[in-house]
């Protein structure tokens, strides 16, 4: 991703083969259900511009690219109208119904990232979070809107692969275990999480996080989720900071990180890398995620390994 440019940007995707010398497997897409730019199904309304949307996705699918929709429940306000109780009650069905119709007739695989990181603080379909959504109420939402898209009665979109992703573990009291939001196996296609090397402070004053490797990242989270199902794993979002520490760089993580991932965690089966530069989010303890010159290189590298080469299981 460039925060330059739209999620989707064709130019930015070949750009990303031109460098590395193939197209990437996944490519995430955002879309948020307040948000008139981005809310429909890419490509079928004004997301933001129909008809390049609409050859984006088309590019996406010739050149074997599944996307991965980060479909959030939400506005830019976070108002609450899209709490999880208005969303159980059937109040965004007919929304929730015209997305999955346009997702069935695209015709091949989508990863959706549903309500992602609900774990954590920070999004407002979170346990607590804002406006007092449950652990239960989360649950339930999910369920009904995977049942418009795949259950009895709803679209039939088989194509759609439902990706349950929360954030690494973290230590905030906020947070709450994966267990209280688990949705179960029947109701999920993927698992996954999020996790980073973040080199930042947590809050001002606080010290700098240590460097970590990438295996050493994942541990915790790999071994929680993997306790509540034996699904094929999505990393959905991971980078390092581009600032080194020591000897240890962003391209020595990345050359060392991603082989030694999958040989740690033999249940992952994907891992997307967080090229965006989220420093000026406002966010303290947010970093430059993007790929140096020798990130690049050594990403790049790792390519030319048929090992990295795979498509979703």
């Amino acid at each position: 991703m460039d925060p330059n440019t739209s999620d989707t940007d064709w130019p930015t995707v070949q750009t990303m083969k031109d460098t590395t010398g193939r197209y990437p497997a996944l490519w995430s897409i955002w879309s948020t259900w307040g948000d008139r730019a981005t809310r429909n199904f890419p490509g079928t309304g004004t997301y933001p511009n129909k008809n390049a949307d609409k050859a984006f996705m088309a590019h996406l699918k010739a050149n074997h690219i599944t996307p991965v929709i980060v479909w959030q429940p939400t506005d830019a306000a976070q108002s609450g109208k899209y709490r999880n109780q208005q969303v159980i009650a059937g109040k965004f069905d007919p929304y929730i119904h015209q997305w999955a119709k346009a997702a069935k007739a695209y015709g091949s695989p989508i990863v959706l990232r549903f309500a992602q990181e609900m774990n954590g603080a920070w999004n407002p379909w979170g346990p607590g979070v804002f406006i007092g959504n449950t652990s239960s109420s989360y649950i339930k939402m999910w369920k009904h809107v995977y049942k418009i898209f795949r259950g009895a009665g709803g679209e039939g979109a088989t194509n759609v692969k439902f990706l349950w992703s929360p954030f690494q573990p973290c230590g905030d009291a906020d947070c709450v275990p994966y267990s209280d939001v688990w949705v179960g196996d029947k109701f999920v296609d993927y698992i996954g999480f999020s996790s980073f090397n973040w080199l930042t402070r947590p809050k001002p004053g606080e010290p700098v996080r240590p460097w970590r490797s990438m295996v050493d990242a994942y541990k915790t989270a790999y071994k929680k989720i993997t306790a509540l199902s034996h699904k094929p794993i999505i990393v959905a979002e991971s980078a390092s900071n581009r600032v080194s520490s020591g000897s240890n760089t962003q391209a020595q993580w990345i050359k060392d990180g991603y082989p030694a991932a999958y040989k740690a965690y033999p249940q992952i089966a994907a891992i997307l890398y967080f090229n965006i530069n989220m420093k000026g989010s406002g966010d303290p303890q947010q970093a430059n995620w993007m790929f140096t010159p020798a990130a690049v290189q050594a990403y790049s590298a790792l390519l030319t390994n048929k090992h990295f080469r795979g498509t979703l299981p």
